[in-house]
């Protein structure tokens, strides 16, 4: 099988992802009313800590925190509620053992102890980033970004503590998705091409005899096989979903890759579909007879 007969394929895949995560997610932002910490909130919440040795209770914490201060009339373009959002964050997770330079919530110059001896965090905290040069709404930023200042963007977002370069490239894909944003410079595409591990054993499989000295070549080969055919962004996105969504195992994922005529692929691919259908409806069946029940509930005089 061509390089292209896989990409179309993952290309499509894609829409499992943006109907399932990345659109419900976007779509929260544009219905608030406070476009800034409902902004920080998305980051914090589905990108920021998604980082290897991630203490799942994180984001939602950090998230939680983001709803108090933003309810409690704290701006988030104030210096001082970066302390104070760190402050919240340290007494809830005071049952783990927190690191700041990993934490997207630590302020810079944070000082703290680790295997004996005394540290800094050397970079800043989500809401210190947005406070810095006064960027404002994190989503508005990146798209503007986007734009024609995707490097500089990918270099900003890692100064931000936890923040490495594919947490910083899976949000300007995400978001370059999402709004229909395409990078007007060709050569940083690959910015918007995070590598996992299922990105790794993907391309693995489709180039045997081929060795990549990083992920950034491997990010770069993609694009340029992607060429003006396909979105890189969401054959990115069809990389990870298939793998992890649908495949879920390295040899499941193993086999429907190495088939010839990529019968096992489609049909894992359309199974995959029909339980997320049957779910959809199993949901709204559910909830008609919960509502048809209550309906029916006699009254309490």
């Amino acid at each position: 099988m061509k390089t292209e007969d896989f990409f179309s394929r993952f290309e499509k895949i894609a829409l499992f992802h943006v109907g399932r995560f990345a659109q419900p997610s976007f779509d929260d932002y544009l219905m608030s009313e406070q476009h800034d910490w409902a902004a920080l909130k998305l980051f914090v919440r589905g990108y920021a800590f998604e980082h290897s040795g991630r203490v799942p209770l994180f984001p939602l914490l950090a998230e939680e925190i983001c709803s108090e201060l933003s309810v409690q009339g704290w701006e988030l373009r104030k210096s001082k509620t970066a302390a104070e959002a760190w402050e919240r964050f340290k007494k809830s997770a005071k049952a783990y053992k927190l690191n700041p330079m990993n934490n997207p919530l630590a302020p810079r110059d944070i000082e703290f102890r680790q295997r004996g001896k005394k540290h800094r965090t050397q970079g800043c905290s989500a809401i210190e980033f947005v406070c810095d040069a006064d960027r404002g709404d994190i989503i508005s930023w990146t798209r503007t970004m986007l734009n024609n200042r995707v490097r500089e963007a990918h270099s900003d977002l890692i100064s931000i503590n936890g923040i490495g370069n594919k947490i910083a490239s899976l949000w300007l894909r995400d978001v370059a998705v999402r709004f229909g944003v395409m990078p007007y410079d060709k050569d940083d595409r690959w910015l918007l091409f995070p590598v996992d591990i299922w990105v790794r054993r993907i391309v693995a499989i489709l180039t045997p005899n081929k060795k990549f000295k990083n992920d950034e070549d491997v990010a770069k080969w993609c694009v340029k096989e992607c060429g003006e055919t396909f979105s890189p962004e969401k054959v990115n996105m069809g990389f990870w979903y298939f793998g992890a969504q649908i495949a879920e195992t390295e040899d499941l994922m193993k086999k429907a890759l190495k088939d010839n005529q990529l019968k096992r692929f489609d049909e894992l691919v359309s199974e995959h579909h029909r339980r997320l259908r049957g779910a959809v409806k199993q949901y709204e069946a559910d909830s008609s007879s919960a509502v048809e029940a209550v309906e029916h509930l006699p009254l309490i005089q």
